[in-house]
């Protein structure tokens, strides 16, 4: 997967429909992938993002999966998830970082996480830079953005 530091802009073909989701713990939607089928959900508000997990639904049956490592005791604060692949095998966004006492993530490594194998990848920083995270994803995985 390469990383890319640019700015894409992207027009809509129609309005798309809208699906109501609710869940127990005031948990949203932050991000569905292109096809509609895989659901990144994570906390609403600060206290949430900061102590909350990461879950990937599938939308069309409805299956939660915890954003975890098969080594995390319970993943609570430790991963920003921003886009998925129309499979759902492929999360990126970043790990190793930590949340502000607003909500904000900071630092960490940029990587992308394997839903299959429950392992995160780390994706190469440029040089002089320590830390970044990956806002978006290619619907194949092919190409990924992100911020350093």
């Amino acid at each position: 997967m390469l990383v890319l530091a640019a700015c894409l802009q992207v027009k809509a073909q129609g309005v798309p429909t809208f699906h109501l989701q609710q869940y127990a713990d005031l948990s949203i939607v932050n991000q569905l992938s292109d096809n509609g089928k895989w659901a990144i959900v994570k906390g609403a508000t600060t206290e949430q993002r900061k102590a909350g997990v990461i879950r990937i639904v599938n939308t069309e049956t409805k299956e939660e999966t915890i954003l975890k490592t098969l080594l995390d005791g319970d993943a609570k604060g430790m991963y920003v998830a921003n886009d998925i692949t129309d499979d759902g095998r492929w999360v990126v966004g970043g790990f190793k970082g930590s949340f502000t006492d607003d909500g904000s993530y900071m630092g960490g490594q940029p990587g992308v996480f394997d839903m299959v194998q429950k392992i995160w990848t780390a994706l190469e920083l440029p040089k002089g830079y320590t830390s970044g995270y990956v806002n978006s994803v290619t619907p194949d995985g092919k190409w990924a953005v992100g911020f350093c």
